[in-house]
C-alpha cells in the first residue's frame, strides 16, 4: 500500500505542486516587471536599505530658524543682512558657501548685496530651479523656464538647479544631477557646491566623481541621517558675532531655512518616512553621499527578473521535497538569505539595489501553494486509498496505516485482552453444490456483508474472512472499555439479520442458511504478523484458538461464549449454561454458555 501511495498519489501531488508553482514564480515576475505593488516595494526597500551613518564634520548648515526670526524680525527680511551674513562666513575661509534661497525678483537692496558678494573670495552657489518640460519622456530633464538670481546678483555668483521629483508614493529617493535649459546644462545644487569644494584646483573639478546617473540624470540618495541631525547655527548668532568666523574653516557651508511654516521644501524621505526634512538638510545628506563616494544603482530589471526565477526554482525543487515544518523553516533560512546577500550588495561602496517584495513574496507563496497542493493531493488520496483498501481490510486499519506511515507497518504485536468473535455460515458446502457459481458468490457476498456491517456497528475491527467464515477483534486496534459485551451484540445483530436473510434466500432458492458463532475474551498477541513483505494485522494466541474452538462446536443459529466472555456480560444477556466443553488443542475443558439475548427491562431483548 506504501508503495502505492508513493508510485500514484506521490508523484502526481508532487507534479501539480511544481506547476503551480512555477505559475506562481512567473507571476511575480510579470509584477515585478510592471512593479504592481511599488508603493508596497518602496516601503520594503526603505526599510532595508536605508541606514544612519556617522554624520561629516565638513557640513554645517546656517539655519534661519524660528529663533532667527524672533530675533530679526518678519521674513523676508533685508537682503543686506545675507550679504553681512556671506561676509563673515567667508572671512573663515570655508571649502564652499551655499544659499539655498532664491533672488528672483529685483530688489532696492540688491546693490548693497552684490557689493557684499563681490568682496567674497569665492563665488557661492546660489539656487534656482526649472520649470519642467512635461512632454519630454526620455533623457535628460527639460526645463523651459529657468529662475534664477536677479541681473546683478548673478554676476557674483554661480547658479545651480534644486528641483526635486518625489516617487509617486511622495518619498524622495533621489537627486536630479542635472537638468536642460535650452542648449545648457545646470547641474544640481549639491554638486555644485561639491566641485566647489572638493576640487583641487580650479581646472580640475570635472575630474570629481559624481554619483553614477539613470537614463534621467537622476541618482539614488543615500541618506546619512534623518531630520535635524547635521550640525546646524542660528542664522542670527553669525549676524551678531556669537558664531567666530573661524567655526567655518574648512567647512561646506549651507544656508537655508528650517523654520516651522516658512519653508515649503520639506520632504518625506526614504530614511525617515513619518518626519519630513528640510531640503537644505536633503542637499546636505548628498554632499556627504558625495564626499564619501557612495553610491546605489538599481539592478538592471532582466537581472532582477532573472534573480526572481532562479530563487523560485529553487524553493520549489526544494519544498517540494521538505515535509510542511521543514519546508517554513527553509522558507525562512532562504528568504533570510537573500535579503542578506542583499543587503550586503547595498552595503558596497558603489552598492547595487534589488526590489526585494516580489522575490520574497515568490518564496513565501511558492512555500504556500506547494504545501496547499500536497495537502490537497493527500488528502484526496487518503480519501481514495482507504476507500479502494478499505474494501479488503478494516477502513481504521488504512487510516492508522496512512497516519502510522513506517511505524504502523513494522512487524511485531503486543499484548492485549481482547474479544474475539468467529462467525460461520452453517449448511453453505451443501447449498453451494446445488446452486450457479454466480449465485454462490451473491449469497455469500450478501452474509459476509451483513458480518461487516455488525462487526463496524459495535466498534470491532473485522480481521478477515476465511472463506465462508469471519473472525472479528473487539479492543484492537481501536480500544473499547467492555469490548465483551460489544462482541455478544455484534452476534446477536448478525442472528437477527441472519433471519431476514435466511427468509429471503428460502423464496428465492428454496434453500436456507444460518450462522453459528463463538465468542471468547482473553489475552492475545495483536499487532502486523507474517513476512516483511506481506503483512496481516492479526491476534493470535489461546483467546484466538479458543473462540475458532467454539464457533466450530456451535449448531446452526447458535451463540457461543466462553466463561472468560460470560463474567463480564453476565448482568446484561440471558445465556444458558451448557457445561464443560472439550475442545481440541486444551488439556482442560471450557465451561460454554449459549447466548439467547440482551436482558432489558421488559424481559429478554434481541437486537
Amino acid at each position: 500500500m506504501k508503495g502505492f501511495i508513493k508510485s500514484r498519489g506521490f508523484i502526481r501531488g508532487r507534479y501539480a505542486a511544481v506547476v503551480l508553482s512555477s505559475f506562481v514564480a512567473l507571476l511575480f515576475a510579470v509584477f515585478l516587471y510592471f512593479d504592481v505593488f511599488e508603493d508596497i516595494n518602496y516601503f520594503i526597500d526603505d526599510l532595508v536599505y536605508q541606514r544612519d551613518r556617522e554624520l561629516s564634520t565638513d557640513v554645517v548648515i546656517v539655519a534661519i530658524d524660528d529663533e532667527s526670526l524672533d530675533v530679526l524680525g518678519r521674513w523676508p527680511w533685508h537682503r543686506s543682512y545675507h550679504g553681512m551674513l556671506l561676509e563673515i562666513i567667508d572671512s573663515g575661509d570655508p571649502k564652499a558657501i551655499g544659499v539655498d534661497l532664491l533672488f528672483m525678483e529685483e530688489s532696492d537692496a540688491d546693490a548693497e548685496f552684490a557689493e557684499s558678494l563681490s568682496k567674497l573670495s569665492k563665488k557661492p552657489i546660489f539656487a534656482g530651479y526649472g520649470v519642467f518640460d512635461e512632454s519630454a519622456a526620455q533623457g535628460m530633464i527639460s526645463s523651459f523656464i529657468f529662475n534664477m538670481p536677479t541681473e546683478l546678483l548673478g554676476k557674483h555668483v554661480n547658479t545651480a538647479h534644486i528641483n526635486t521629483i518625489p516617487d509617486s508614493d511622495g518619498i524622495l529617493r533621489k537627486t536630479v544631477l542635472k537638468i536642460k535649459n535650452g542648449d545648457k546644462i545646470v547641474e544640481s545644487f549639491a554638486s555644485a557646491i561639491f566641485r566647489e569644494a572638493y576640487r583641487k584646483n580650479a581646472e580640475e573639478s570635472s575630474d570629481l566623481q559624481l554619483l553614477p546617473a539613470d537614463a534621467f540624470e537622476m541618482a539614488y540618495i543615500r541618506y546619512a541621517g534623518r531630520a535635524g541631525t547635521f550640525e546646524q547655527v542660528p542664522y542670527y548668532m553669525v549676524l551678531t558675532g556669537e558664531v567666530d568666523p573661524e567655526y567655518f574653516r574648512d567647512k561646506v557651508v549651507l544656508v537655508g531655512v528650517t523654520a516651522i511654516g516658512l519653508a515649503d521644501d520639506y520632504y518625506f524621505t526614504a530614511i525617515d518616512r513619518t518626519y519630513p526634512m528640510y531640503g537644505i538638510e536633503v542637499h546636505a545628506n548628498i554632499i556627504q553621499q558625495m564626499r564619501e563616494q557612495l553610491s546605489w544603482v538599481r539592478m538592471p530589471i532582466y537581472l532582477e527578473i532573472a534573480v526572481l526565477l532562479l530563487i523560485s526554482a529553487f524553493a520549489i525543487v526544494l519544498f517540494s521535497r521538505l515535509r510542511l515544518l521543514y519546508g517554513a523553516a527553509a522558507t525562512f533560512a532562504l528568504m533570510a538569505a537573500f535579503v542578506w546577500c542583499a543587503v550586503s550588495l547595498s552595503r558596497l561602496k558603489a552598492g547595487y539595489i534589488f526590489s526585494l517584495l516580489y522575490p520574497l513574496s515568490s518564496v513565501f507563496f511558492v512555500f504556500v501553494v506547494i504545501n496547499v497542493v500536497k495537502y490537497v493531493q493527500e488528502s484526496l488520496e487518503r480519501r481514495r486509498v482507504t476507500n479502494v483498501f478499505g474494501k479488503y481490510m478494516e477502513p481504521r486499519l488504512v487510516d492508522r496505516l496512512l497516519r502510522g506511515g513506517e511505524d504502523a507497518l513494522g512487524l511485531g504485536g503486543t499484548k492485549k485482552n481482547i474479544s474475539v468473535l468467529f462467525v460461520d455460515i452453517r449448511g453453505f458446502t451443501t447449498m453451494s453444490e446445488k446452486l450457479e457459481p454466480e449465485q454462490v458468490v451473491g449469497i455469500l457476498n450478501e452474509y459476509l456483508d451483513l458480518c461487516a456491517e455488525a462487526i463496524f456497528k459495535y466498534d470491532g475491527t473485522l480481521d478477515k474472512y476465511i472463506g465462508d467464515a469471519a473472525m472479528g477483534l473487539f479492543g484492537a486496534p481501536l480500544e473499547i472499555e467492555d469490548h465483551a459485551y460489544s462482541a455478544v451484540q455484534t452476534a446477536l445483530h448478525m442472528q437477527s439479520g441472519a433471519e431476514k436473510l435466511s427468509k429471503n434466500l428460502m423464496e428465492k432458492y428454496g434453500r436456507t442458511v444460518s450462522f453459528g458463532v463463538g465468542i471468547n475474551t482473553g489475552d492475545a498477541i495483536v499487532g502486523n504478523i507474517g513476512a516483511s513483505h506481506r503483512l496481516d494485522y492479526t491476534a493470535i494466541g489461546d483467546a484466538v484458538n479458543t473462540a475458532a474452538r467454539l464457533e466450530s462446536n456451535a449448531k446452526p443459529g447458535q451463540i457461543l461464549i466462553s466463561e472468560s466472555t460470560y463474567r463480564l456480560v453476565e448482568n446484561r444477556v440471558v445465556a444458558a449454561p451448557l457445561g464443560a466443553l472439550s475442545v481440541k488443542g486444551k488439556q482442560q475443558s471450557v465451561n460454554v454458555y449459549e447466548v439467547k439475548g440482551l436482558l432489558g427491562k421488559q424481559g429478554v431483548n434481541n437486537i
